[in-house]
């Protein structure tokens, strides 16, 4: 009867340990949310940690990004360059997928204007 009990009770823990940092998770769904309807040039550092880690899926780089990139603005303007020097992103395939997305961005934004 004791594994009956314990079955039980495993959802109740399973929530107890979910809810642990759901805080930090809504906010990172909410910075996603925004990266997906704000122009790029809107973003604040958040936004755009979240696009990286969660949209790009590259979440090894939020820690320089961090550093580097306080805006979609400052996103907006990296180089190749910016990108494997000041980001760290050593990998020619990740630059070209970050570089990409960026110019999508940036052409939504230029048809807008």
């Amino acid at each position: 009867m004791r594994a009956d009990s314990d079955s039980l009770s495993s959802p109740t823990r399973l929530s107890l340990s979910l809810s642990d940092g759901s805080e930090d998770q809504l906010d990172r769904l909410q910075q996603v949310e925004l990266a997906r309807t704000t122009p790029m040039s809107q973003w604040r550092a958040g936004t755009v940690q979240a696009w990286l880690e969660v949209v790009m899926a590259m979440p090894m780089y939020i820690r320089t990004c961090s550093e580097n990139v306080k805006s979609g603005k400052v996103l907006l303007g990296l180089t190749d360059e910016d990108l494997e020097l000041g980001l760290g992103v050593g990998s020619s395939m990740h630059r070209r997928k970050l570089r990409l997305a960026i110019e999508d961005y940036r052409d939504a934004e230029g048809g807008r204007g």
